[in-house]
């Protein structure tokens, strides 16, 4: 099966401006992009849910992607090709997933709950790793968690 969007020839900035689009209509409050020697590595927003403002943070980890396209053999002239596969690949997943919450078939919490962050900064799914998936067991651990 071929690599998603491993030809995309969509430009960065109209990636970013559909990915804020969609935020935005579904309640994003604040968007920010992480950058690294000028290419964003990642996005945070903050996210109205019936529970409150939520803190999400995507990764886009294009090393990854670059060593797929090796491990594949997908050649590529365009050094950005690598990058441009990885952010079209998140705008199409937050596309999917808000197609999902629009039939109501999920909850915004369900869609994005291994990308919430604590207060730390870190996500729910780092914090798990970390934990090697073991759940809490315990009032006081849950708390531990969250914090």
């Amino acid at each position: 099966m071929p690599l998603s969007n491993y030809t995309s020839g969509m430009p960065i900035n109209r990636i970013f401006d559909n990915i804020q689009k969609m935020l935005v209509s579904r309640g994003a409050k604040q968007i920010m992009f992480d950058y690294d020697n000028g290419l964003a590595t990642g996005i945070m927003f903050t996210i109205q849910s019936p529970k409150g403002l939520l803190p999400i943070k995507l990764p886009v980890r294009i090393e990854k992607i670059k060593q797929v396209f090796k491990n594949d053999g997908i050649r590529y002239k365009d050094e950005l090709q690598p990058y441009r596969t990885g952010w079209k690949n998140i705008h199409d997943w937050i596309k999917a997933q808000l197609a999902m919450l629009d039939t109501e078939m999920v909850k915004l919490e369900e869609i994005f709950l291994p990308y919430m962050t604590d207060n730390k900064g870190q996500t729910y799914f780092e914090i798990m790793e970390n934990r090697n998936f073991a759940l809490p067991t315990g009032e006081s651990e849950s708390e531990e968690i969250i914090n």
